[in-house]
């Protein structure tokens, strides 16, 4: 229980913090309080960009590529999101219908990896990023995950949310 309110505090002051800035130093994630180890993160024109797959696993979504058409496809419980590599939208479906929002997806040739700008993705996955620029951070609140953990670990206090 400690640790999840050191977690909370700590997203709260990283969700306060401005806009991702162009750095030559290679941005970290920092996903629910915890450090993420991803390889071959980059930060292109002020956005973080991410291999799609390691995104959307770490939220705990499942991901398939269609090497033919080079769709991809992430689903976690309601929400799915798809879009196609170097495409130029995202199509989200989650409980409230569908909607098709423009985005940066671009294709890093030289690994053979589909980028993906992470702000947007768990944005569209339901999250929350904030941006440590002294330390290059990217900070991910996924309410989603911690909403599951509170209600695994504190049943009743879920039960005082729903009730207000």
């Amino acid at each position: 229980m400690k640790k999840l309110i050191t977690f909370i505090s700590s997203a709260v002051l990283a969700l306060g913090i401005g806009a991702v800035s162009a750095s030559a130093q290679t941005p970290s994630i920092n996903y629910n309080g915890e450090p993420q180890a991803i390889e071959n993160i980059r930060n292109v024109d002020g956005r973080v960009q991410l291999p799609f797959r390691a995104v959307f696993e770490m939220m705990g979504a499942t991901v398939d590529y269609e090497d033919a058409t080079r769709k991809v496809t992430a689903k976690r419980d309601n929400t799915t999101v798809e879009f196609f590599a170097n495409g130029t939208e995202l199509t989200v479906t989650d409980e409230n219908g569908t909607s098709t929002i423009p985005a940066e997806i671009g294709f890093d040739y030289e690994r053979n990896r589909v980028m993906v700008p992470v702000r947007f993705v768990s944005n569209a996955m339901g999250s929350r990023v904030g941006w440590d620029d002294s330390t290059k951070t990217v900070f991910i609140l996924d309410t989603y995950k911690l909403t599951e953990e509170l209600q695994a670990h504190c049943p009743t206090v879920v039960k005082l949310f729903e009730i207000f």
